[in-house]
């Protein structure tokens, strides 16, 4: 498992559209991550937190197992 992911990476992972996941950052319901040569440098750390605000919008199911290869 990596440590971090690019955004697209984390939206393949939930298999929503890119801009669901910036979205959370833009907004400032989630604290903006690292930059690695531009693109968001999001920790593995961070999944949760990701997923606790996707479910909170009814993006992800409450069921549906955290999105980790």
């Amino acid at each position: 498992m990596p440590d971090f992911y690019s955004t697209r990476e984390i939206a393949d992972l939930f298999r929503l559209p890119i801009w669901r996941i910036q979205r959370l950052y833009s907004t400032g319901q989630i604290p903006e991550p690292p930059r690695f040569a531009g693109k968001r440098a999001i920790p593995a750390a961070d999944i949760p937190l990701l997923v606790e605000q996707l479910r909170d919008r009814g993006l992800v199911l409450q069921s549906q197992p955290e999105a980790v290869p």
